[in-house]
């Protein structure tokens, strides 16, 4: 089954136009994430998301091109997303387990030459495009608010994106202050990805970057699915299941579209991931949308969000 949802592109606030939906890659690594881009294409999706730190760019890359040559597909036709991020110490160095990267703060002996920022996000720009046998990416976020050094990394982003090497730029897990704190940068993120579930709905900042023209992706927009034992949630899903005769899946990823956001989910299996993009041609009724918000307890689930610096 191939679902064709190039008609219902995302327009971003430079014009750039990308999929209503796309493919999470974590953790998925080797002939698996080969299988699984060639399957997702043949499902219909065209956005694979990744990150520097997710270490399968390189994996994604090889898969990218046994997809070109396996089903003519073109670099044009896909719109890949990746990210910049820091990197924890290793295991039984110091500083490990201390959820302190070691680039982005102040004390780091990584940033005390005045063109840190610049080397550093360069050499990992340098090194996605490489990874993923690019010229370009089609949207480079930055995975975490880096406090210290916030204005300094998106200035960097900015250049690479002047210069056309990155298509767009945005940012993740980014709370409004953080957003608020980039104002006076002469380009305003045009993506914000974050984590939004049906227990936390993120109503407030999903608004305000609306009223920034800054559109939201959703990580793990299905993920409650196998984290959450809330009977009554669980309850609630099965019972919009059977009314729309739809996988619980498929209403909360149709609950994210129907907002206007942009979710990624993975999946390895072709069933699923036919699965998670069949979800256009159908609509939750308003009540049943205000049913699925009613749940909201702004609980967080993501590790990665709880740590966030600057959080």
């Amino acid at each position: 089954m191939v679902v064709d949802n190039s008609g219902m592109s995302i327009q971003l606030s430079n014009g750039v136009t990308m999929p209503p939906i796309g493919l999470g890659t974590y953790p998925v690594y080797g002939e698996a994430m080969c299988k699984m881009i060639v399957d997702g294409w043949d499902s219909g999706y065209r956005m694979i998301d990744t990150s520097d730190n997710y270490y399968n760019e390189e994996d994604l890359g090889v898969a990218l091109s046994r997809l070109y040559e396996a089903r003519n597909a073109k670099r044009g036709d896909l719109f890949l997303v990746t990210k910049i991020s820091d990197e924890l110490y290793p295991v039984n160095q110091p500083g490990a387990g201390t959820n302190r990267g070691i680039f982005f703060w102040k004390s780091s002996p990584m940033m005390q030459s005045p063109t840190a920022v610049h080397d550093i996000i360069s050499r990992k720009i340098e090194r996605s495009l490489r990874s993923l046998n690019t010229e370009y990416i089609d949207l480079l976020l930055v995975h975490r608010p880096y406090p210290d050094y916030i204005h300094e990394i998106w200035a960097e982003f900015e250049r690479f994106y002047k210069q056309g090497v990155v298509k767009a730029i945005g940012v993740s897990n980014y709370h409004a202050r953080n957003i608020e704190a980039l104002s006076s940068c002469e380009v305003l993120p045009m993506v914000n990805q974050i984590e939004v579930s049906p227990l936390n709905t993120r109503k407030s900042l999903i608004e305000y970057c609306r009223s920034q023209g800054i559109k939201v992706m959703v990580f793990a927009p299905i993920m409650t699915l196998r984290t959450v034992r809330d009977s009554a949630y669980h309850d609630m899903l099965q019972g919009l299941s059977k009314k729309y005769d739809r996988t619980p899946a498929q209403v909360l990823l149709r609950w994210n579209v129907q907002q206007g956001l942009i979710p990624i989910p993975k999946s390895t299996q072709r069933s699923r991931l036919e699965e998670n993009i069949a979800i256009f041609d159908f609509s939750l009724e308003d009540d049943d949308m205000s049913l699925i918000d009613s749940f909201n307890e702004n609980r967080q689930y993501v590790v990665e969000s709880k740590a966030c610096p600057g959080f």
